[in-house]
């Protein structure tokens, strides 16, 4: 039976809000999230790949490699932001990509730069100053890391997803995840030896389904839905990651929407739809 494409997307931004939730409750070093997060569905897939004798296409995957490293420094950052700060904050911030996306554009490849773009510009970043302003302590608490992790993390991202998108036409759904993760896993295995933690059984449980729910079935499903549905689509329902997510740190963890989080988040994502229905 063939899964509607929307059905994929709109699963697969409701597993992506998760994640907040899975860094919470791990409690573990950053690096070693890390590596979990990128080595479990990328040596499952290999281990699918050689048991279904599918050559991976090493060939032309220059591109892809590329992305997988800056996906692996994006991650990093991303998962720093989600420990240091709070869930909604953090979730509402990484949406800034498509401004970044739109900035890069102007800056790298000479792309016109109009009143509108502009306009759309100041509205996300004034959104930003006040998910910024919502924190009450200093310049250099953990919170403010957090915001400044999360907000580099949507930076990076945004130069990966238009590599990934450029060329998902030359690969598989899962190929994509495949590369996606592959060098990250290499980076940040010298992590399990070089800071100081210990597992229990049920953080090694939780970051096992972590790395598959996230690293494979969501980005499987996500990846999966770019060849069906317009990149615009997907976009906008992506968008239900942030209502995911909030509510998961609301339920599961106590937090609270402030008037800085909802105005600010506002700003931010309807800046962010806007962008991408150019």
């Amino acid at each position: 039976m063939k899964i509607s494409p929307y059905f994929k997307i709109i699963a697969a931004a409701v597993i992506f809000g998760s994640s907040g939730s899975f860094v919470k409750y791990l409690t573990l070093p950053v690096g070693v999230i890390t590596f979990f997060r990128m080595a479990i569905p990328a040596v499952l897939l290999y281990l699918y790949f050689v048991i279904t004798r599918h050559r991976i296409p090493w060939r032309g995957s220059s591109v892809m490699l590329v992305a997988s490293m800056l996906n692996a420094l994006r991650l990093y950052f991303y998962f720093m932001g989600y420990t240091y700060t709070t869930i909604g904050k953090a979730v509402i911030l990484l949406y800034t990509w498509p401004i970044f996306a739109m900035l890069f554009g102007m800056i790298i490849l000479k792309e016109k730069i109009n009143a509108r773009k502009l306009v759309l510009i100041v509205t996300a970043f004034s959104g930003v100053v006040l998910i910024y302003s919502g924190n009450g302590a200093g310049m250099r608490s953990d919170e403010y890391l957090g915001l400044a992790a999360i907000t580099f993390s949507a930076m990076i991202y945004s130069i990966t997803v238009v590599l990934f998108k450029k060329e998902s036409v030359r690969f598989t759904s899962w190929e994509t995840v495949f590369f996606q993760n592959l060098l990250g896993t290499f980076i940040y295995f010298p992590f399990l030896f070089l800071v100081d933690y210990q597992m229990q059984v049920n953080q090694a449980l939780a970051v096992t389904a972590y790395g598959m729910l996230i690293g494979l079935a969501g980005f499987g499903l996500f990846f999966s839905s770019l060849q069906d549905l317009k990149a615009s689509t997907v976009s906008f329902l992506n968008y239900i990651e942030v209502v995911s997510a909030i509510t998961l740190g609301i339920i599961f963890f106590n937090e609270k929407l402030t008037m800085e989080m909802v105005m600010g988040g506002a700003l931010i994502i309807a800046a962010a739809t806007l962008v991408q229905k150019e």
